[in-house]
C-alpha cells in the first residue's frame, strides 16, 4: 500500500511504501536480513521497490541474505544529532553481496579503519540493531 503524505510537502513520487518498510522491520523484528527480489527472475530489489520494473503487479518476495556486504561509503559524525549515538560514529552505505544498498554503521574500534571497499558482516545487537563488522 502506497502511502500520500497529508500535507502535501513531499514531492511527487517520494511517498513511502509501506508495505515494503512493514516486511522489513517484520524480518529485522525477527532478526533476519532479507531484501526483496523478483518473483520470476530472482533479481535482487533496492529496499524502495513497490515492484519489479520488468514484472509489474507481481507481488515481490523475500528472500534471506548471505549477511556478507561491502563498504561504498561512510561519513563520520562529531557532533551529537541522536542521544542513541555518542561522537564519532559512523554512519555507513554498504552493498549487500546480493545488490541492494543499506545505510547502517559499521563497527570498528578505531574509524581509521573503515574504508571504501571493505568486506563487512552482518550482525544483530542485543538490542535487535543491525550493524556490520569487518570480516
Amino acid at each position: 500500500m502506497t502511502q500520500k503524505p497529508a500535507d502535501n510537502t513531499h514531492p511527487a513520487g517520494s511517498w513511502i511504501d509501506t508495505d515494503t518498510v512493514e516486511k522489513f522491520h517484520y524480518f529485522m523484528d525477527r532478526r533476519e536480513l532479507r531484501y526483496p527480489c523478483c518473483p520470476i527472475t530472482g533479481t535482487a530489489l533496492g529496499y524502495t521497490a513497490r515492484q519489479c520494473p520488468s514484472h509489474p503487479g507481481q507481488d515481490l518476495n523475500w528472500l534471506p541474505a548471505s549477511g556478507g556486504a561491502t563498504l561504498e561509503s561512510f561519513v563520520i559524525y562529531h557532533q551529537r544529532y541522536s542521544p542513541d549515538f555518542e561522537p564519532p560514529y559512523n554512519v555507513a552505505m554498504v552493498a549487500l553481496d546480493e545488490g541492494p544498498l543499506l545505510v547502517t554503521t559499521v563497527l570498528v574500534d578505531d574509524l581509521a579503519a573503515l574504508k571504501i571497499g571493505m568486506k563487512l558482516v552482518c550482525n544483530f545487537e542485543p538490542a535487535g540493531r543491525l550493524v556490520f563488522l569487518p570480516t
